[in-house]
Parts: structure tokens; sequence; C-alpha cells
């Protein structure tokens, strides 16, 4: 019997699930990444759980450098799984996680039993300090293919699953009151570069400074 290379394999199990209904890839694509992420969960030693943006490279640098220096280890890349255990087996196994994947493996959706049994970190980050690096990561750093994924989940919705059917939505937060419709007629001056005698402007969005803006906002968002 041929032994196929992992890789062949891997590439036979994506040509045949490029026939399968998007739902049903989706849910296998998710089983797959809950798998592997558990095996690993299975033999760390320690686990950092973050929301993206969190700052967990700039932890993985520092905890890096402790190692490095401590252990006299040649140059390597920065902290993996378990890269720097290989080079010594007294450097514990970190696993660092979204916690994204795990329960398409497991199926506990509903709470966090799977760690229970791990000392877990937990690295969390001002909001507006992830906003901010979010910003950056979105226009300079994400792959063009990725931005235009997400740029069509805005306008068009992306979901999956019976019944459900979820859509981002990007708004700059400090013009927020902008995108809330106007609920009475509001009249106003024209910008000194569209001033014409005689005419005046209707606003279709609420305008900061109308009494009503920060009302027509909060309908808004709160049944979006």
């Amino acid at each position: 019997m041929r032994a196929f290379p992992v890789q062949k394999d891997a590439d036979l199990i994506h040509f045949f699930l490029f026939f399968l209904p998007r739902a049903t890839r989706v849910r296998i694509y998710r089983w797959k990444r809950g798998r592997k992420q558990f095996r690993k969960l299975s033999q760390a030693d320690y686990l950092i759980a973050s929301c993206p943006k969190s700052g967990r490279t700039w932890l993985r640098v520092m905890i890096s450098r402790f190692y490095s220096e401590k252990y006299q280890l040649p140059d390597v890349d920065l902290l993996g799984f378990d890269n720097f255990h290989k080079l010594n087996p007294a450097i514990p196994r970190i696993l660092s996680t979204h916690d994204n994947y795990l329960q398409g493996d497991t199926g506990h959706q509903d709470d966090k039993r799977d760690f229970n049994e791990k000392k877990v970190v937990l690295l969390v980050r001002d909001p507006r300090d992830v906003v901010v690096s979010q910003f950056f990561q979105w226009k300079y750093r994400m792959r063009p293919a990725k931005k235009a994924l997400l740029s069509l989940a805005v306008t068009e919705g992306v979901g999956w699953g019976d019944g459900w059917h979820y859509k981002l939505d990007f708004i700059d937060i400090k013009r927020a009151y902008f995108y809330a419709p106007a609920k009475r007629d509001v009249y106003v001056k024209l910008p000194l570069e569209d001033h014409t005698d005689g005419y005046c402007g209707k606003l279709n969005k609420s305008m900061y400074g109308t009494r009503d803006a920060a009302q027509n906002w909060e309908a808004e968002y709160t049944t979006a």
C-alpha cells in the first residue's frame, strides 16, 4: 500500500469539501480546527486566552525573551505552542488561543469546562486600544482577500446555520449620529462651497447640534 504525504491527504480532503454545501463546509472546518486545538490543549501546561488585538504578540515577545535569556537558547522564532519546549523540556508548553474553535470539537458551547484543569492567563486590554489596533490591522496589514470578504459582509451580510443570519457592520464612532436617519424635517444652511442664494439643505441623517440627534442614534443602534 502506498502512503501519501500528509499535505496530499489534506489537499484531497479540501478537494472533496469544495463540493459540499457551504454550511457543511463551515461546520467541518470549525470541527477540524477545534480538534487540532483540543489536542494542543490536552498537552498544554499553561493557556493564554484573549480577544483578538489584545496584545498577545507583545506578551509572547516578552516570554520568548525571558526563556531565551534564562536557558541560553539559540536564535529562534517567537514562542509557539511547544517549539521552546522541544529545545528545553524545562520550558512549559503554552497554548495561546482566542477560543474560536474548541467548542466545534467538544460541543461545549455554553461554558468553559474544557479549561477546568488548566492554568489559564486571561489577557485583557482597554477596548479603546483594541479599536485603534484593529484600525491599523485593517488599514495596513490585512490581506486584500480578507479585507474584501469583510467588506462584502458589511454590505451583504454573512452567516451560517439553520435559521441564522449574521451581518457585520462598521461605523466611525466619532460620527455616530450621522448613521441615524432624521425623524423630522430639519433645514440647514448649505456650506460655503455649496452655497446658492435661495437654497438650503434638508437633513436625511441626524446631525450633531440638533436636539433629537442622540435619541435618533439610540433608536438606530438598539433596533438594528
